[in-house]
């Protein structure tokens, strides 16, 4: 597994402190609220999006210590009697620093090239490793035992060298995390070079270089001191040492909503809800705000796990809100654009668009017929860039008619998590406790559509644990496109069809391992090709597509030009270029402009020719039409948009029809 990690991405404020007379994560605070001493600045790595542990959580990674280094020392230690707080980290899969008593006790991770969960040590998880394994007399593995005369080598810094080993465990395998000792002595972490087989005959020839020393996993840590000195403690304590700061979010946030009303006091209010935490937060800090005077939207996608149904009904009806829950289902539309599209992507999110967001434009339809709603949504900074750098107030060209606000933009998930779970929320002049979608109980960090691209392959096992009969469809799918695809096993087995391009930490993790990845479908043929003879004044080639001639003359209407039909060729004049097509796919281009324009514009006519062709059906240039003048017509085999534009409702040129094509975004970078 690669141990070279992604460049950590900053979204926002990097939040946790930590009292360490008192034992407490303190959230923003230089001070701790309960004895007033000065807390520890934490870094974590960011984004920072610390959360609380759940018992499954850590039922998992005690399980994966107990079979990494020796049966009982996961519950050693993380006894069940102490709070524990996971960070994500960058990684190609799942990777979350588990944090607990002050310190970094380690990163526990999914590796995909070994398909298991690991525990990576950090110092301090290391040290207490080798202290309760000596205490308990619990043989420790993944361990290299250093004879006394290498260990102010190894203290220096100096690689593990075969000469200087006592003893190590057989099991060891290449690339592992060792703790290296002398004896009960913690002496570093290393990274392993080779396997335990190969380690028994470096030490036999007495020559080799067995392990990279991990010079700054040295420690002078008193672990018995440490231990003496532990406070436990639980979440009910961390929210009223927190309180303060908690209530503070919660009124900024609430100022928020209510001042965001008033900027749109004629538009129907309504709370986006999803089934996770997220949303959930959202909707009782709005319901703090102004009481049950709002729209639920649920946009059922058709792939939702039963529980998140089972949640959106159970909090509208502790609220009190039955009647006021709108729910639109996809029902099988996925799997419809998926035949056209193929599969979804982190960067070919068609399904957001076409499933999603198309029933939030229904709803609205619904509630609001040509007015616009004001939704606030459940969208931090610490989930993406794109989050973080979206106003907190905006428009989302997918949904039109919705303007969108973000009260807990700045909250991260322990602060969700607190509010969620420890909050008074009160209805009805009781308090009441909310109810949680049961997934995040069950593992998942994130709530969402199940074969959401941005899960990792960690979530994706889970799902096929919990709900066998749901992932069965879509691994059956998958099987079936690879073989019709000519892609190779390791394209399902890594998970490949999450990505339309192969981002460098993977290419770079695939080199590591000696995986050859170009056979793996990211190389695609070009729908163009120039010819050899070009001018400045004169581009000529071939479109390797389909040429419908009547139905790309109607499309081209998007264009500011003219276009003209004669003898089966099109010709299309605007001020920047003269284009020619016939056909056959043969086009001229006569161009008056910059090369990059150019290109843009033969992106554009590929999408508007996939679309003559390909289209899915999928009604996101129907929506999205600020003119309404687009048709999705049904041919006898396929489907086709029409534009119909009018004197009262000409085409303005805006280009969002094809911009936001999911044809378009699949070839723009052809």
């Amino acid at each position: 597994m690669p141990r070279k990690m992604a460049k950590a991405p900053y979204l926002g404020r990097l939040k946790l402190h930590w009292c360490i007379h008192d034992n407490f994560p303190v959230l923003d605070s230089p001070t701790c609220p309960k004895c007033q001493n000065s807390t520890i600045k934490f870094n974590v790595t960011p984004p920072g999006d610390i959360r609380p542990a759940f018992e499954r959580d850590l039922a998992r990674i005690r399980s994966t210590i107990n079979s990494t280094f020796g049966e009982g020392l996961g519950q050693l230690l993380l006894p069940h009697d102490n709070i524990y707080i996971l960070n994500r980290t960058p990684g190609i899969d799942l990777s979350e620093e588990i944090i607990a008593n002050g310190h970094i006790y380690g990163r526990f991770i999914y590796n995909v090239f070994k398909e298991r969960f690991e525990f990576h040590p950090r110092a301090v998880g290391a040290q207490l490793l080798l202290h309760f394994a000596a205490q308990k007399n619990i043989p420790l593995k993944h361990t290299i035992n250093m004879h006394e005369d290498s260990v102010p080598f190894i203290l220096e810094g100096k690689s593990i060298l075969a000469p200087g080993i006592a003893e190590f465990d057989s099991s060891i395998e290449n690339e592992d995390i060792c703790i290296v000792r002398n004896d009960n002595r913690y002496l570093t972490l290393a990274i392993s070079h080779v396997d335990g087989s190969t380690i028994k005959k470096m030490v036999e020839t007495g020559y080799g270089k067995v392990a990279k020393n991990l010079k700054n996993q040295r420690s002078s840590l008193s672990i018995p001191e440490f231990l003496s000195t532990i406070k436990k403690q639980s979440w009910e304590n961390v929210y009223e040492v927190n309180k303060t700061h908690m209530d503070n979010i919660v009124e900024e946030s609430t100022r928020f909503i209510q001042k965001t009303i008033q900027k749109y006091p004629t538009n129907a209010i309504a709370v986006a809800y999803s089934g996770g935490k997220d949303s959930l937060c959202t909707l009782l800090l709005v319901f703090h705000a102004i009481g049950p005077k709002f729209h639920i939207f649920f946009a059922d996608t058709g792939l939702e796990l039963p529980e998140t149904i089972e949640n959106t009904h159970e909090v509208a009806k502790l609220l009190g809100m039955q009647e006021h829950v709108h729910i639109r289902n996809a029902y099988d539309k996925f799997w419809d654009l998926i035949d056209h599209f193929g599969p979804p992507g982190r960067d070919y999110r068609f399904c957001c668009h076409g499933l999603k967001a198309q029933r939030i434009n229904e709803i609205i339809d619904d509630v609001a017929p040509g007015e616009k709603v004001l939704s606030f949504l459940g969208q931090r900074r610490y989930e993406s860039f794109s989050r973080a750098a979206e106003e907190r107030v905006y428009v989302n060209s997918f949904i039109p008619q919705q303007i969108a606000a973000a009260p807990i933009k700045n909250w991260n998930a322990m602060e969700v998590w607190l509010y969620i779970l420890h909050y008074p929320h009160i209805v009805e002049n009781k308090r009441v406790k909310v109810p949680v979608n049961e997934m995040y109980y069950h593992e998942f960090e994130r709530i969402g559509c199940y074969l959401c691209p941005a899960s990792d392959l960690a979530t994706l096992k889970g799902l096929r644990e919990v709900h066998p009969e749901m992932m069965k469809r879509w691994d059956n799918w998958l099987e079936n496109y690879a073989v019709k695809q000519h892609l190779p096993r390791d394209y399902i087995k890594y998970g490949l069809w999450r990505f339309k391009h192969l981002d460098t930490q993977w290419k770079n993790s695939f080199e590591k391992q000696g995986i050859e990845y170009g056979s793996f479908g990211f190389e695609t043929p070009s729908l163009i090709q120039f010819n050899t003879n070009q001018t400045d004044t004169l581009i000529t080639g071939k479109i390797n597509l389909p040429v419908h001639i009547n139905e790309l003359e109607n499309l081209l209407q998007a264009l500011p030009g003219e276009t003209f039909n004669s003898n089966s060729v099109l010709r299309y004049i605007s001020r920047q270029l003269e284009f020619q097509l016939d056909k056959s796919g043969d086009f001229s281009i006569h161009p008056q402009t910059t090369e990059k324009t150019i290109s843009k514009f033969l992106n554009q006519i590929l999408a508007l020719l996939l679309k003559t062709e390909n289209c899915a059906n999928c009604g996101v240039c129907e929506d999205i039409c600020p003119q309404n003048i687009i048709r999705i017509k049904k041919m006898v085999t396929h489907y086709i948009p029409v534009m119909v534009p009018s004197v009262e409702s000409p085409c303005i040129h805006c280009l969002k029809c094809i911009s936001h094509c999911p044809l378009h975004q699949k070839i723009k970078e052809n």
